[in-house]
Order: C-alpha cells, then structure tokens, then sequence
C-alpha cells in the first residue's frame, strides 16, 4: 500500500474527480469525441421536459386575429411558415410595433418575446 500522500493517493483523488465529470460536459467540450471514447451515450440539450414547441409554447400567442391579419405574408398557424419568418417577427414583435395599437391586440410582453427567442434559437421545434 502506498504512503500518505504518494503518487498512489494523488492517482485516488484524480480517479475521483473525472468520475464527477457529466456526460453534458464531455459532449460540450472542444474534443467532441471524448464521449464517445469514454463509452458515454451523447445526449442532445433540448431532451428535456419543458423544452419549447411551436404547438404549446408558441402557436398560442398568436390571436386568430394575428393569424388572419397577416395570412397574405405568412402563416402564423403553420410551424414552419413561423420559423422562416422569425427574424422578423421577433423583431416586430419585440420592438413592440406588432401588433399595432390600432388593431386592438395586446403587445407581446417582455417574457413571451424571450420565449419566442429562445424557440427559435433552438431550432424552431415543433
């Protein structure tokens, strides 16, 4: 058995530190094959319980009157439509010039427009 404080005990604390390293990290880092050398299932990060979709999370901040007011330049009721078109309904809606004061419709909060953000950050699922 080796002495207190010789290479042998070092090597324990080492072991024990790599084993406190999670597969998110591994999959994160520089080397994107260090999961997989090290036999640990790579996971994607949207994998998650409250991850957002167009049909819960986004859909349903359009009004039908959003919907029927801008059918000739896009369909806010279609998932894909939406996401093509994000850019630029992020930035009216952020900008608080959608919808416009004159149609009734309540402004998107600061809130709905970061959720609607980080759906399309994310790739815009479904």
């Amino acid at each position: 058995m080796a002495p207190r404080g010789s290479a042998g005990a070092g090597a324990a604390r080492t072991s024990s530190a790599r084993l406190a390293i999670t597969t998110e990290s591994l999959t994160l880092g520089a080397d994107e094959n260090i999961a997989d050398r090290a036999g640990l299932k790579k996971e994607p990060i949207l994998q998650r319980e409250d991850a957002l979709s167009f049909v819960n999370d986004i859909r349903p901040m359009f009004t039908d009157m959003d919907v029927d007011h801008m059918k000739k330049a896009m369909n806010l009721a279609e998932r894909d439509s939406v996401f093509q078109h994000a850019e630029a309904i992020y930035a009216a809606v952020s900008s608080g010039s959608m919808p416009p004061a004159s149609s009734g419709g309540a402004r998107w909060t600061n809130d709905m427009c970061a959720r609607f953000k980080d759906w399309w950050d994310h790739g815009g699922p479904g």
